[in-house]
């Protein structure tokens, strides 16, 4: 069995996304698609991973492991997690509290600048996924603000 994954999604549109995965499914490949950056899709493949191995009659323990792991990031990392405070919504990561910082966002350009490239980045899906809702409190880095989407 294999498992195809297509990396770097929060570069894409939803659309842009569809026809990557029709252009694989035309060749019999299911792909699916993640970004290693935001963590979007990380879950589905190893739920999907999990499924495979115990349809193949592999053991698959979730007990701990003695296995170490060592991880190694990037200086500039790219990704994000998302925290609730209340009733707000906090975003925390490098890229993201950067990209807030250097806008001012007192501009309708400067707020439908950061609302895209929030989008493409994958954030308002991560919120969505934590409840979040056009209008809740939102905040990235030490700006608060109230993004429409």
């Amino acid at each position: 069995p294999q498992i195809v994954v297509g990396n770097k999604i929060d570069l894409l549109d939803e659309d842009e996304i569809e026809q990557e995965k029709e252009r694989f499914a035309a060749i019999g490949v299911d792909i699916i698609p993640i970004s290693v950056a935001t963590g979007l899709g990380l879950r589905d493949v190893v739920n999907l991973t999990y499924n495979r191995l115990q349809s193949i009659g592999v053991e698959v323990s979730d007990r701990g492991s003695t296995l170490k792991r060592r991880v190694y990031r990037f200086h500039d990392e790219e990704g994000f997690r998302v925290e609730q405070d209340g009733e707000a919504f906090i975003i925390r990561g490098q890229t993201v509290e950067r990209l807030v910082a250097k806008l001012v966002l007192d501009s309708r350009d400067a707020q439908e600048y950061l609302s895209d490239r929030l989008e493409r980045m994958g954030v308002f899906q991560e919120l969505g996924r934590h409840g979040f809702t056009p209008g809740d409190p939102l905040r990235i880095g030490e700006v608060e603000l109230e993004l429409e989407r």
